[in-house]
């Protein structure tokens, strides 16, 4: 079997973990993966909401698929499986690269001052990560894993890629941005130091290592200009192009075919910018939205960790809209996006107005004679259903929200979306314009809502006939499947079964 390993790196990092959750969820890509948060910025709110929504995934599916438990799904809702590693900060929040290197003689000083600048790189706070800076962060990097203790993100990592040395094939998938600090610092760095162990330990081409790396796709306004010391000492819009052709230019070396670093390369941007409309240097306060293109960045990794590396050599790849400012199923580099992703979120909508109905013994009673009801068992239903419903809200709310931001930031940019339109699910708009808040959402349990909302939620591929609407997904409830699923399962295969499109 083949071992899936995703590491993000940095906030963008982490956001295209977060679309890669979805797609795991969905059932694209691998049927199990091993997900590294890295972070030098301890605080990222980006990070942060990975880690969030991955746990909750994680939680979600190991009660609704684990067999003895009370309520087991039976069909393929939820079966692909993703563990999360513990978040890894490689330096402490006083560290600077100065500390790390500790005392130097004459000779190393001297290359030390002249690598880097004394005043902005040699004495700056890692505290709130590598600040754009990718040739600090790929030394600090270094000196971090090569430690003594090695950190245990490290001894994790290697203990996942064990398999390889048994002849098992290993993938290796690191996600982060070309420009920035973490995933810049952390994307080549890291990947030689994989390389290098893979080498230590021959583990030949059983371990394989892919990237996807994203060029910049958004913008920001730079910071207030009365800024000083390390609130002014952070990236700046007009340094990221510059950076990433010069970044560019030493990937070209790193996929050729002599002493390739990565198997598979995908390299993807936005042109024009997605505008946000503040500057959140580090923290909390950097929790960025999710965009369109992010999406297209999971679907390319889990190209490679499906189907492994290009059979004839290290290959980079880019993908393009088929029209500009336009999001259509069919620019997605995966036929199962549509099938697949579609299905998931038109049952998130839908279990938001049938939970009540199903879970409530009150209402529930006003309808256990018709023939649907009595088709799902639902008059057997234990009222014991707290943690997995819990878990199930919890991470089918983190997917609307997701989806509503994608689209919310992709039309607010003068895009045209045609994926899905979650507007009438929303209890109010979002506000392209002022740095994200909390997504709020409409209750549903009202029967003309729950169908605005669902019967407009996926846009048809093309060539697909329009997936069905409310009344469709309430006579496929009524007919009676053959999986024998205890206690709510029932229901919810049934009705992940009535939200194929």
């Amino acid at each position: 079997m083949t071992k899936a390993i995703v590491i993000t790196m940095g906030g963008t990092g982490a956001k295209l973990g977060e679309a890669l959750t979805h797609l795991v969820a969905a059932g694209i890509g691998p049927s199990d993966v091993h997900l590294f948060p890295i972070d030098q910025d301890s605080g990222n709110g980006n990070t942060a909401r990975l880690e969030r929504v991955a746990k909750a995934y994680e939680n979600c599916r190991k009660l609704w698929r684990t067999p003895g438990q009370p309520h087991v799904v039976t069909d393929d809702l939820f079966a692909h499986n993703l563990t999360l590693a513990s978040r890894w900060t490689p330096h402490d929040g006083g560290s600077t690269l100065s500390k790390l290197l500790g005392k130097l003689d004459e000779e190393d000083r001297a290359l030390f001052d002249l690598l880097y600048c004394p005043r902005t790189e040699q004495d700056m706070g890692l505290g709130g990560g590598y600040r754009a800076r990718p040739n600090v962060g790929a030394t600090a990097l270094t000196t971090a894993i090569r430690a003594t203790p090695q950190p245990d993100f490290w001894t994790e990592l290697t203990q996942a890629m064990a398999p390889a040395l048994n002849g098992n094939p290993v993938r290796v998938l690191l996600m982060g941005s070309l420009f920035g600090g973490t995933g810049a610092a952390g994307f080549p760095t890291l990947a030689r130091l994989i390389r290098n162990h893979a080498a230590k330990m021959r583990m030949g081409d059983n371990l394989s290592i892919g990237g996807v790396l994203m060029l910049p796709y958004f913008d920001f306004r730079d910071p207030d200009q009365d800024a000083e010391g390390d609130a002014a000492n952070v990236a700046r819009q007009e340094e990221l192009l510059l950076q990433t052709r010069s970044a560019l230019e030493h990937y070209a070396e790193l996929t050729s075919p002599h002493g390739a670093l990565f198997s598979d390369l995908y390299l993807v941007g936005s042109q024009p910018y997605t505008r946000l409309a503040y500057h959140a240097p580090q923290g909390d306060a950097q929790s960025n939205p999710a965009l369109a293109v992010e999406l297209v960045a999971a679907l390319g990794g889990c190209r490679f960790l499906k189907d492994g590396p290009s059979a004839d050599g290290p290959k980079v790849f880019a993908t393009a809209l088929q029209q500009a400012n336009g999001w259509n199923w069919s620019d997605l580099p995966e036929v199962e996006a549509y099938e697949k992703l579609g299905r998931l979120l038109r049952l998130a909508t839908a279990w938001r107005h049938w939970e009540p109905l199903a879970l409530n013994p009150k209402k529930r009673l006003g309808f256990l004679r018709d023939a649907w009801a009595k088709a799902q068992n639902l008059g057997k239903l234990s009222d014991n259903t707290g943690p997995h419903v819990e878990a199930l809200d919890r991470y089918l709310v983190h997917l609307v929200e997701w989806a509503a931001m994608v689209e919310a930031y992709a039309r607010g940019s003068g895009q045209s979306f045609n994926l899905w339109k979650t507007d009438k699910q929303l209890a109010a708009p979002i506000n392209t314009n002022e740095p994200p808040a909390a997504v709020q959402l409409k209750d549903l349990a009202d029967e003309k809502a729950y169908e605005a909302a669902f019967n407009d939620l996926i846009v048809p591929a093309e060539g697909k006939l329009d997936p069905g609407n409310a009344a469709s997904l309430l006579t496929e409830i009524g007919r009676a499947g053959k999986e024998d699923a205890p206690g709510l399962g029932m229901f919810m295969t049934a009705l992940h079964r009535g939200c194929a499109v």
